[in-house]
């Protein structure tokens, strides 16, 4: 570690001639020579604790904080996606002629059905234009899944094609297709490859005016994904849509698909570019609209009142074995977006056993779910109430097994 020369010739000259200086001025000099020297050194080991980014030795870092980080990481890659249970609408393009435009689309374009040595199935290519699904009749919650595949030079010298894929409310060919066409309802997603990476972006339109428009979200790294199949997900409950590209979860957008009608048809849009037809691909296939289940958190917050019977418990037991439609989770959203909230979680069972035994096993059930929300999802205990009620109010007649199932529930109130 280096002292400044000027410094340092001070402190010789008064080593050198005492005689000079009176002893009580020397050692003022000494003193501010040696704190001068203490400083520099201090900043010298300051420096060696950087790294070269400019930032603190990540020894240093408080491991709270750390810790945190890393669960906010953890939970962020949940993937809670769940496929409708009830398919509305299917297309593999199975039974489609290759090289030929699929019977049950529509398009003034050019596309083709294909196929690939070393991905399965057939796949539609889309070129520049707009292509139309066969319709569905979809209600106020449906879930929507499809592949697609991008392909293009990484290294191209013109900017590349957004693809955008929209649902609509109408059946109408023509005018969805025209350039004229004044769009009443839609919600669309856009895909722009932009350099290495994809931007994403949503639009919704509700009666002719803008509902919502996002910023981009960015997939870095996405030309490693030229070439393979990219799994989309959609699930629409009213007007909240969640989004996820290859189980990553791209939007949770509560107000945003339009209500004024309901939508019944994909639409699928390539912009133009300079590249040649042989130079890009934009491929789909295996798309799957299902019937969906309701946004839970929603009902909870707005009808204060809830039932399931997707909660599945062990037999004759309280362990939860399975929540496949997220129930818990939806709740503890709730719970968790409105401080003020405290629920009762009632617990039901079928006529099986002895109505003693029944009671004892609801109250049991609730309590368990109370746990899994504390425990799992840090709601406070004093928010939560519990009650069994075994199988005095049934809501069918427990005749059968399927009866039964349902009569089997977790009834969530808002108090």
């Amino acid at each position: 570690m280096k002292i400044s020369s000027k410094y340092l010739c001070v402190i010789l000259l008064c080593i050198g001639n005492t005689s000079v200086f009176g002893q009580s001025t020397f050692g003022r000099l000494k003193q501010k020579a040696t704190g001068i020297a203490e400083k520099v050194i201090d900043k010298k080991t300051d420096e060696l604790l950087e790294d070269k980014s400019g930032k603190k030795d990540n020894t240093r870092e408080n491991p709270t904080e750390k810790v945190k980080k890393e669960r906010v990481k953890k939970q962020n890659t949940v993937y809670d996606f769940q496929s409708g249970s009830t398919v509305l609408l299917k297309e593999d393009f199975l039974p489609d002629v290759t090289g030929q435009f699929p019977m049950q689309w529509y398009t003034r374009s050019k596309g083709e059905v294909v196929e690939f040595n070393d991905v399965p199935g057939k796949w539609l290519q889309l070129y520049s234009g707009t292509f139309l699904s066969p319709t569905v009749l979809l209600k106020e919650n449906y879930t929507i899944e499809f592949d697609v595949i991008i392909d293009f030079p990484p290294n191209g010298n013109y900017p590349l094609p957004a693809l955008k894929i929209g649902l609509y409310d109408r059946g109408n060919k023509g005018y969805i297709l025209s350039n004229d066409y004044r769009v009443k309802n839609n919600v669309n997603i856009i895909l722009s490859p932009y350099r290495n990476e994809l931007r994403v972006k949503l639009k919704s339109i509700e009666n002719n005016s803008n509902k919502i428009a996002t910023e981009n979200y960015i997939l870095p790294d996405f030309t490693a994904k030229l070439g393979k199949p990219v799994h989309i997900a959609m699930d629409i409950q009213k007007e909240r849509i969640r989004v996820w590209i290859d189980q990553e979860k791209i939007f949770d957008l509560p107000q945003t698909v339009p209500v004024s009608n309901l939508l019944n048809q994909l639409r699928l849009e390539l912009e133009s570019s300079n590249y040649k037809n042989s130079e890009l691909g934009y491929y789909i296939s295996n798309l799957c609209f299902a019937d969906g289940s309701p946004d839970t958190r929603s009902k909870l917050l707005t009808e204060g009142k809830l039932e399931s019977n997707s909660i599945l418990f062990a037999t004759n037991s309280a362990k939860i074995e399975s929540d496949n439609q997220g129930v818990i989770k939806e709740v503890a959203a709730a719970l968790k977006q409105d401080n003020a909230i405290r629920i009762k979680v009632i617990g039901h069972t079928d006529s099986d056993g002895t109505p003693k035994q029944n009671m004892a096993l609801s109250q049991k059930r609730a309590e368990s779910v109370k746990r899994e929300l504390i425990e799992k999802y840090g709601i406070g205990e004093n928010r939560i109430e519990t009650l069994g009620k075994g199988d005095t109010e049934p809501v069918e007649k427990n005749m059968d097994p399927n009866e039964k199932a349902k009569n089997r529930r977790v009834e969530f109130v808002r108090l």
